[in-house]
């Protein structure tokens, strides 16, 4: 992949800048509940004039996030976190004085399992009060240890099924020597990435119960609880249990990892995907896949089920007897029980018989009604809508990740934090020309084009990702954010202005998704470039990080200055829809711009 050079600029110029008015086309918030999907209005038309270069947000899955829904009802990420110094401490105190611990920002009350229903009955019950031997960890981890309950959270489960088969990343988000033995005082302790940033989470052990058996994730193994504790961290850090039903896969793998996730549309899968997904499964990117529709959990003929979460587990070429190969996907479905693929290359597929006894050990061949199964990837991209990528970072894949996950290390990145500020740095997307300037600039050099790319084109992943709405109390809402990319000319090197923005038009884009982060894969030829991320409307204020992934180093330099701008009111919000929280938004064919970057998941299994 090509090297990426980057330079970061605020644009210094004291003209004073207005915003032209623009369309506010619909977007979509989450209901609490399902709702049937509604119709959606015609957004309003642009003159003629203006109509090819002005954005439209993609009606996203989340503008009012679950999380957002409930986030004030337990507290937030900094709430959750414990420093370490206190947590010795405290585990020492707990020890001595045989007590156990009891989360006073988690207790174990109806609010931290559903505050829009807190008088549900459920009984709280520690590990030891479940079973006689409680394990954390039994027989080492897999991903059959992560099995679904009443909860939605299917997307969570593939995600951390997926970071089950990586013990370098497991132990770093699960920290090894933790059990029910000696020292055992009822705390355990997790590690979350939350915008740039690793943070450790503390819980007791108390488990929402009915009939004596866990309601929520389970393993397999009755005694084993790493997956149910895990679970439980991360509904602290979201708000409850309740606002981890409907979510994207792509934000909790990030959370596990750090990385960066790369979405793709199946429908309009790229003619390079198998060999994406290869190289992804080799350097041990985490994968999740799903079927988008209007079907609540529906199960389709074939046996997959619309509207859910899967992992994908491995991504290989097998070889039939007659020497030819095949590609062929692994999938997992996190229910771990029969409903499986039925087509070709499944469980019992007369396939097979053209494999011989060697290679089906190689793929790790297995008939059992365990949830996972091959596939042909002709039939996974003809099934699946979706395909959620998590490229690993050198910071991930760095210190407590070693052996053979470091040597397979594929990406090198680059990491700029910036902040959108009323009348500053807040200028909206291009829609707004004459305020469209005022956003932070980041510049990018390709310098080599990919090592074998026959178009002479370097490639760069870009994610923009704003602060998490997890922050924002009950009804907080996330913005619709994108960027562009321009291409520059000559070499001046100094920020680009109004009239640039006005005059030029832009080289690739991103789409504009009411999402906590948008991302994209670009193929560009070497050159200098500059990146603009922004909110869809002007003066809407949140912090944000810009990363960009590339095979080789990146250098970067900032070059900071500010200037105010006068702009009018920021067009109303995108009007409000209701999102089905347990279906998946169908992406709009009208144009790039407006096509659905992210969807939820949230079917459940008890």
């Amino acid at each position: 992949m090509s090297r990426v050079k980057i330079v970061r600029e605020y644009l210094n110029t004291s003209n004073d800048s207005k915003t032209q008015s623009a369309a506010s086309p619909a977007t979509v918030t989450a209901s609490s509940q399902a709702q049937p999907r509604p119709q959606q209005p015609a957004p309003p038309q642009q003159p003629q004039s203006q109509q090819q270069d002005v954005l439209k947000p993609a009606i996203g899955s989340a503008n009012k996030s679950p999380r957002a829904l409930v986030a004030a009802s337990t507290g937030n990420l900094q709430d959750a976190v414990v420093k370490k110094i206190d947590l010795e401490e405290l585990r020492k105190n707990l020890i001595q004085s045989k007590q156990l611990y009891e989360d006073p920002k988690f207790p174990a009350e109806g609010r931290s399992i559903y505050p829009s229903r807190p008088n549900q009955r459920y009984v709280w019950k520690r590990p030891k009060e479940i079973c006689q031997s409680p394990m954390f960890i039994s027989d080492g981890v897999s991903r059959f240890d992560v099995k679904q309950g009443e909860l939605g959270d299917c997307w969570l489960l593939a995600s951390i099924a997926s970071l089950s088969m990586n013990k370098s990343l497991f132990d770093r988000v699960v920290p090894p020597g933790q059990d029910f033995d000696a020292g055992y005082c009822g705390m355990f302790r997790f590690r979350f990435w939350h915008f740039g940033r690793w943070k450790e989470v503390v819980v007791d052990d108390r488990l929402p119960t009915k009939a004596g058996r866990l309601c929520f994730m389970r393993s397999q193994d009755r005694n084993e609880f790493w997956s149910a504790l895990l679970e439980k961290a991360y509904a602290k850090v979201n708000g409850s249990y309740e606002a981890l039903t409907g979510g994207s896969q792509s934000e909790a793998m990030e959370d596990f990892t750090g990385g960066l996730c790369e979405n793709f549309d199946l429908i309009k899968a790229p003619a390079d995907l198998f060999s994406v997904m290869f190289q992804a499964n080799k350097s041990e990117s985490l994968m999740g896949c799903s079927i988008e529709s209007e079907e609540i959990e529906g199960e389709l003929e074939n046996g997959l089920i619309t509207g859910h979460a899967y992992s994908v587990t491995d991504v290989r070429n097998c070889k039939l007897k007659n020497g030819q190969e095949e590609a062929l996907v692994r999938v997992r479905n996190p229910w771990g029980n029969e409903c499986e693929w039925k087509g070709d290359w499944s469980d019992r597929s007369p396939l097979w018989n053209q494999v011989n006894a060697d290679e089906k050990s190689r793929l790790k061949m297995d008939a059992s009604d365990d949830g996972e199964f091959w596939m042909a990837f002709k039939d996974f991209v003809q099934e699946f809508t979706k395909l959620e990528i998590c490229h690993l970072c050198p910071e991930t894949m760095s210190g407590t990740v070693k052996g053979a996950a470091a040597k397979k290390r594929r990406w090198e990145i680059s990491i700029e934090k910036g902040e959108w500020k009323k009348n500053v740095s807040a200028g909206g997307c291009r829609n707004f020309i004459d305020s469209f300037h005022t956003n932070q600039q980041f510049r990018v050099e390709i310098v080599d084009p990919d090592e074998e790319d026959d178009e002479n084109l370097g490639t760069i992943i870009v994610g923009l990702m704003q602060k998490d709405v997890r922050k924002i109390t009950v009804g907080g809402e996330y913005f619709t954010i994108g960027y562009a990319i321009y291409q520059l000319r000559g070499h001046n090197d100094s920020p680009l202005d109004q009239k640039f923005f006005r005059y030029n038009k832009q080289t690739d884009k991103s789409a504009f998704v009411n999402q906590r982060e948008v991302s994209g894969r670009h193929k560009l030829p070497p050159g200098r470039y500059v990146i603009v991320p922004s909110t869809f409307n002007p003066n809407e204020e949140a912090q944000f990080i810009l990363r960009m992934f590339s095979e080789k180093p990146n250098l970067a330099a900032v070059l900071d200055s500010e200037t105010k701008m006068e702009v009018s009111p920021a067009i109303a919000a995108p009007s409000a829809h209701r999102r089905t929280r347990n279906r998946c938004a169908k992406p709009s064919r009208a144009s790039p711009a407006a096509r659905v970057e992210f969807t939820h998941s949230s079917c459940s299994r008890s």
